[in-house]
């Protein structure tokens, strides 16, 4: 189906949505020459009054063309940002935005996005829309979490920007789909107790992660991580991790001591499946026998079972599972209450090659103190 001829206006009462005109020039020089829109969009730099006066001229060309489909989104007679939507095949399209900085964080683009996008499923007949943005763009894919966009994969090379070739997000949004989250984005809270504090991980943590993840002791039991574990190593991580929350998957936590200077003696994640969630840890040399990581578990274990209504998870299992032979894990497991409940037999490949049972332990909701 084809786009309506020019523009339409669009608007909740609020928020307008309508065709750009030569008098948006100022505020487009204004929103181009904005840092983090430089920075995570593909506008020229430097950005001219000549690069905004062609773009507001070539809009109706461009719709009429069907390539691209641009909206000013204005409040109050104000210009605050542009919409596009790229056609790509049939019944698909590319929807991307820019927000001038002071309309960023006040749902501005949300609400624009909620007008646009029923309106591009039934007036252009799409089928699916698709979103992209440079990996670290969290505030565009925090936006689109929002309005129900799957999340899909990260690509290598996804966005050429300037000469540049960069990690891409990209996601999708089916015609009929709520515009609403379809997966939690985990936050994982800071929670103390005892000895412990365990906090969200942050990117100050990358130096004493690489530090840990270099230790012989962790090294060996596991097996998986990079060697040599460097600081880049250690700022993927932080990466992996930062997504895995943002995709609902897993949460983790840096431990830390208690009324301490707060720099991170450990980390401790949960992969959550489900009802139920898989606990893992790895300790700084530094942090070792002073029971910090036993602490941490429980604080961790104990967030997980708890209802949802007093701010836990409200998962009904917790599972741990310890190498043959790794006697400092199975004695955390034990201490905080999980039961042994079985053994898969030549379950873990240690790096030298060898092979070990791997024991597995469990803690229900109801054991949970």
């Amino acid at each position: 189906m084809l786009p309506p001829p020019w523009a339409p206006v669009l608007t909740d009462g609020r928020i307008v949505l309508r065709a750009h005109r030569p008098e948006d020039v100022p505020d487009l020089v204004d929103q181009c020459r904005d840092e983090a829109t430089q920075r995570w969009t593909t506008v020229p730099v430097p950005y001219t009054t000549a690069h905004a006066a062609d773009f507001v001229a070539s809009r109706r060309a461009q719709w009429e063309s069907g390539r691209h489909l641009s909206l000013a989104v204005e409040a109050g007679g104000r210009f605050l940002g542009t919409l596009d939507l790229r056609p790509t095949r049939d019944g698909a399209a590319e929807v991307s935005y820019i927000l001038m900085p002071q309309a960023r964080g006040r749902g501005t683009g949300e609400a624009a996005l909620r007008l646009l996008l029923p309106w591009a499923f039934e007036a252009l007949d799409l089928q699916v829309i698709h979103w992209q943005a440079a990996v670290g763009n969290w505030p565009s894919r925090r936006l689109a979490w929002r309005l129900g966009f799957g999340i899909e994969s990260r690509v290598s090379g996804l966005i050429s920007q300037r000469g540049r070739l960069l990690d891409g997000w990209i996601g999708s949004l089916r015609r009929g789909r709520p515009l609403r989250p379809d997966r939690d984005w985990y936050r994982p809270p800071a929670i103390t107790g005892g000895p412990v504090m365990v906090r969200p991980v942050d990117g100050h943590d990358a130096e004493p992660m690489a530090e840990a993840c270099s230790d012989v002791e962790t090294q060996y039991w596991l097996p998986l991580l990079p060697a040599p574990y460097t600081l880049a190593d250690a700022r993927d991580h932080l990466l992996g991790i930062a997504e895995d929350q943002a995709g609902g998957r897993a949460l983790y936590w840096a431990v830390t001591a208690a009324g301490g200077d707060g720099r991170m003696l450990g980390e401790i994640g949960l992969q959550v499946r489900r009802h139920e969630a898989e606990v893992g840890y790895w300790t700084h040399p530094v942090g070792r026998r002073r029971g910090l990581t036993t602490a941490a578990v429980r604080l961790v274990a104990r967030h997980a079972l708890l209802p949802e209504a007093d701010g836990g998870l409200g998962l009904s299992r917790v599972m741990l599972r310890a190498a043959e032979g790794n006697l400092g894990s199975q004695s955390i497991a034990r201490r905080v209450g999980f039961r042994h409940t079985g053994t898969d037999r030549d379950g873990e490949l240690l790096r030298d090659g060898t092979v070990l049972d791997m024991l597995r332990f469990d803690l229900l909701a109801e054991e949970c103190p």
